[in-house]
């Protein structure tokens, strides 16, 4: 949708290298997000996944705790920290 202002958010804030939270509001820097050792091995093709995000821009949210551990979206958190950076 053309004008969204959550998707616009979302875009900047995935260019200001932080991604939307939905355990906080606002956004938080993706470097301070905690990976446990629980969450899943096999990543899939995430290349695929960052030439989706920044195309489209970030659709589904990280879930993170108020501690900034990951609860879900680890392959959109690693798409963006490590692919797109």
């Amino acid at each position: 949708m053309i004008g969204d202002p959550s998707k616009l958010e979302q875009q900047k804030a995935l260019l200001c290298g932080a991604v939307p939270a939905k355990a906080q509001s606002g956004t938080v820097v993706i470097s301070v997000i905690k990976v446990g050792d629980r969450h899943r091995k096999d990543m899939g093709d995430l290349a695929g996944l960052a030439a989706s995000i920044k195309e489209h821009g970030l659709l589904q949210p990280i879930g993170i705790t108020e501690g900034n551990e990951l609860v879900f979206g680890e392959r959109r958190l690693r798409a963006c920290r490590d692919i797109l950076g």
